[in-house]
């Protein structure tokens, strides 16, 4: 079932009335405030520039980062005990605020990929699934010509591309050349 297409200006003035309403008391946190409308404004320039990607990006990550504050902001400015109306009433808007983000998050979401948006997000993990199509083979026997090395060596007479000599062949350590002397070095 697809769902319908909703106006970016109509998302847009949907938070800023309920931003508007949340922060009528002097009561709520002016971090709340700043990040709505923040976002807003955000949003404004994604509809001032309708073919931008990064306009529409980051009114999203602004929608994206309001919401994650805004319970900070709610939770440090709400007093159980207020009684007054107002201050109820702006908690409730923000509340109501909070709950609508995702979907308007969704929205938003739907019209960054109509811009030419490139991100995927699944529910399953945190990166985009792969396509075995847009990988080269590593097995390739050209790939360290292509890369500027050198050839591979030839193989051995006993088929195998690499020849080991035996561990009896090995010389006893006595055998071994003496280390070099350095010249002393000059005091100075």
């Amino acid at each position: 079932m697809e769902l319908p297409s909703i106006n970016l200006k109509v998302i847009i003035m949907f938070h800023w009335f309920l931003a508007i309403w949340a922060t009528l008391v002097h009561e709520m946190s002016p971090s709340y405030g700043w990040s709505n409308f923040t976002a807003l404004a955000l949003g404004v320039w994604a509809v001032a520039n309708p073919e931008s990607v990064d306009a529409i990006t980051m009114f999203l990550a602004g929608l994206v980062l309001s919401m994650a504050s805004d319970p900070v902001s709610l939770g440090l400015t709400y007093h159980v005990y207020s009684q007054a109306p107002a201050v109820r009433f702006s908690c409730g808007v923000a509340i109501l605020s909070l709950i609508v983000k995702p979907v308007s998050i969704y929205f938003v979401y739907c019209m960054y990929r109509e811009r030419g948006g490139q991100i995927e997000v699944t529910i399953r993990g945190l990166s985009p699934p792969t396509r075995r199509a847009d990988y080269e083979p590593i097995a390739d026997s050209d790939a360290p010509h292509l890369l500027g090395g050198s050839p591979p060596p030839p193989l051995a007479a006993s088929g195998s591309p690499h020849q080991f000599a035996p561990p009896h062949q090995f010389a006893p350590p006595h055998q071994f050349a003496p280390p070099t002397t350095l010249a002393p070095s000059p005091q100075y």
